[in-house]
């Protein structure tokens, strides 16, 4: 087992980002390591770093696939050290990253994502699979019915015109290409990024020759995933409007969103990851809708649960089989999203089953959805991958 007071970890530091997401799970991994009594050592860019020169580190572990400069000779030193890197994104924003070295630890937050990385990737081990959690803050236990907001929803405004005003300057075999995945996309919205790919490739009789270059190009298709995304953020707000539901939204860009009932949008601007906390600590209901993965579950989930709100999302295959629905929090379907406002408007008018359901997603979340909940689950990876390497020096 490992030894706390004798485990040492070397992070490659966040730096500054929007919303500052990614540092605030660092933060709170590092917080959960260092209270188990594990030396953890945190090195940014730019950093001097003749300090960790002469220590002795366990693992290394980054966000995102951040890893030192390669022209730094600090690289190649504690690559010799299992590296682990922790990806919230999709596989095709990081295809360099997952690329720059074979012997990295890639853990990704969907099962689906930890299926391709596997498919495509010549890695020395195989992907794990880590859920993104959430923050409690300071006002998670507000009493839901005074809580100032009927329904929230925090994310940038994606502009589906500009984004296809975007695709459409591409050359146009390529522009031909990204419209036929985002039109198999909306058609069927139950297909990963990979399915829309595939049956492209497939549809267009297009060849690739090795895995390389199949990720390559998955990765210049990044405007599909965006345009997907902001088409049904758009159509979620969209719809609670038209119903009549006021929605405060959090974010930059939704200002220009043209749409009937405007003046039931009420536009914040972008908030830091500690003060969205606080907003969803005085909200009833939180919506969200998740980025295109289908067998995973995003930290605004996490993070609306153990703020108290009841959180409203669209469904993937891992809330389905951890029986959220009805229960926890209140799923929809994209292919359905139209019935959507439909419960928003049920449980605005039914506040004290709204409140029922997220107390129990707050429990939940709490049990199983924070960030020392993940600091525990990653230190069991460190441990099963150090027993296995111990077994192979002994053979």
């Amino acid at each position: 087992m490992i030894e706390p007071e004798n485990f040492r970890i070397l992070v490659r530091g966040i730096d500054i980002t929007q919303y500052n997401a990614l540092k605030v799970f660092e933060k709170e991994l590092i917080r959960a390591w260092e209270n188990r009594g594990i030396k953890v050592d945190i090195v940014n860019a730019g950093a001097d770093l003749n300090y960790v020169v002469n220590n002795h580190y366990d693992i290394g572990f980054s966000m995102n696939g951040i890893v030192f400069s390669e022209r730094d000779y600090i690289l190649n030193k504690y690559f010799n050290v299992p590296f682990y890197s922790y990806y919230v994104d999709h596989p095709l924003w990081m295809d360099m990253r997952i690329r720059r070295t074979n012997r990295q630890h890639c853990i990704v937050v969907d099962e689906d994502f930890k299926g391709y990385v596997d498919k495509h990737y010549r890695l020395d081990y195989k992907a794990e699979t880590v859920m993104q959690a959430g923050v409690e803050g300071l006002h998670s236990r507000r009493p839901f019915k005074e809580r100032k907001y009927p329904v929230v929803f925090l994310g940038s405004y994606r502009n589906c015109s500009d984004i296809m005003e975007r695709i459409n300057g591409e050359r146009k075999s390529f522009a031909t290409f990204l419209k036929h995945m985002i039109a198999l996309g909306i058609h069927d919205p139950f297909l990963t990024i990979e399915d829309l790919y595939n049956q492209t490739l497939e549809y267009f009789k297009f060849p690739l020759e090795d895995d390389e270059e199949y990720t390559e190009f998955l990765s210049a298709c990044g405007d599909v995933e965006s345009y997907l995304r902001g088409y049904y953020r758009e159509r979620a707000i969209k719809l609670l409007l038209e119903a009549g539901i006021p929605v405060e939204v959090y974010g930059e860009g939704w200002e220009q969103l043209d749409c009937n009932r405007k003046e039931l949008l009420h536009c914040h601007a972008p908030l830091d990851y500690r003060e969205m906390l606080d907003v969803f600590a005085d909200a009833k209901i939180v919506i969200n809708v998740m980025p295109w993965a289908k067998a995973g579950f995003h930290d605004r989930i996490a993070c609306g649960m153990l703020n108290g709100a009841l959180v409203v999302s669209d469904e993937t295959r891992y809330m389905r089989e951890e029986h959220l629905h009805e229960d926890k929090l209140i799923l929809y379907s994209l292919q359905e999203i139209q019935e959507m406002p439909q419960k928003v408007a049920y449980y605005l008018e039914h506040l004290d089953e709204a409140a029922g359901i997220a107390q129990k997603g707050y429990q939940w979340a709490r049990e199983n959805h924070t960030w020392k909940n993940r600091a525990e689950q990653f230190l069991r990876i460190f441990q099963r991958y150090q027993d296995e390497d111990s077994k192979a020096t002994i053979r």
